[in-house]
């Protein structure tokens, strides 16, 4: 099973599947990790250098790309993206990979201080400022009726209740991470 942690920049989702990750024991990729590594940077450095910057289209299709590749190689995986856009939702759909999207929301005004707050973190490889987050939000393309996706308000809900909650609608399926959770307990 993948779990596709979504959402808009500063919606908590990173946050979550990184405690996902550690509850789990699952591998965990992040896009804002590939995404660095594919423009030739390392995950904390500055892609002020970059000419056009990383949130372009190309390399955007090129992350995703890398993203699902990477996860494939496991039974189950979490990824780590803001899959806003139905194309990038399309991408793991057409990669036959099982997968639930958790959808990460909070009020706008937690957002916006959670974004204003990771622009001060030197070790968070997200350089998504709010320019990005208001455009993601005027171009995000709702989640259509066939795809499974579970809403998680990180805002009001517990990192841990979510987790749970996660985990009663989709348990990990591979025996590895059967034995992983087992040892996490």
């Amino acid at each position: 099973m993948m779990y596709a942690f979504a959402g808009l920049s500063g919606t908590g989702k990173s946050f979550l599947a990184r405690i996902f990750a550690q509850v789990t024991g699952l591998p965990h990729f992040s896009s804002d990790v590939i995404r660095k590594e594919l423009a030739g940077l390392q995950p904390h450095e500055s892609s002020a250098s970059i000419k056009g910057g990383i949130y372009t289209e190309e390399l955007s299709r090129r992350t995703y790309g890398e993203l699902i590749q990477r996860a494939s190689e496991y039974p189950d995986a979490i990824l780590d993206a803001t899959f806003t856009s139905h194309w990038q939702r399309n991408m793991l759909e057409r990669a036959g990979l099982p997968h639930i999207f958790i959808l990460c929301q909070a009020p706008e005004a937690v957002v916006t201080n959670r974004i204003q707050q990771r622009q001060n973190e030197p070790d968070n490889p997200s350089e998504a400022g709010l320019d990005i987050y208001f455009l993601q939000q005027k171009r995000f393309e709702p989640f259509r009726s066939h795809e499974c996706c579970m809403v998680v308000d990180t805002f009001s809900q517990s990192p841990w209740s979510a987790v749970i909650s996660i985990l009663e609608v989709a348990p990990p399926q591979g025996e590895s991470s059967e034995q992983e959770m087992e040892m996490n307990r």
